[in-house]
């Protein structure tokens, strides 16, 4: 996970985040309905980590801070853009779009590294799965995926500007 934010003032509360994402599932479980259907669903499960591929999203939006002492907490918002399978033959008809949530933390250490922990929340919207074969499976769908992370961070502010000094002449 790489993202990074920025503010445009100082001491903005609001700024754009950006991120980008690439993983590999650790676990995958399919649900497949089965049995009479008159009723009530039966489902069957099995293990599919080895058909799993894996996944990019970039994802761009708002964020917003509050700045406390040494802290700073806040939360990114953002759309998301992406794919499951990026590296099959038809990537291209697999892109998914998505909704991403990340409140976070960040301790500041000196003026420019700070420890950060977060909690990601993707939610992505498999209804808009561009041409999956499958789309009779994925109709008002919603897969989310969440997670966490604890990492170190640097900050890349300008520096001040050196304040103009007018020497006086007699």
């Amino acid at each position: 996970h790489l993202e990074g934010d920025v503010f445009f003032k100082e001491d903005a509360r609001t700024g754009l985040s950006i991120s980008l994402d690439l993983g590999y599932p650790f676990m995958a479980t399919e649900f497949i309905p089965e049995g009479n259907f008159s009723g009530e669903w039966e489902y069957a499960s099995k293990d599919v980590l080895d058909a799993q591929n894996p996944r990019v999203f970039l994802g761009i939006g708002p964020t917003f801070r509050y700045q406390h002492n040494n802290f700073d907490f806040g939360a990114n918002i953002r759309l998301s853009v992406g794919s499951y399978d990026l590296f099959d033959d038809n990537y291209d008809d697999n892109i998914i779009l998505g909704i991403m949530a990340e409140p976070y933390v960040n301790m500041f250490i000196n003026d420019g590294m700070f420890v950060t922990a977060a909690v990601h929340y993707d939610a992505h919207l498999m209804s808009f799965y561009v041409n999956n074969p499958n789309k009779y499976f994925v109709e008002n769908y919603t897969m989310l995926t969440f997670g966490g992370y604890i990492g170190l961070g640097f900050s890349f502010d300008k520096p001040e500007a050196e304040e103009a000094t007018i020497e006086e002449t007699k």
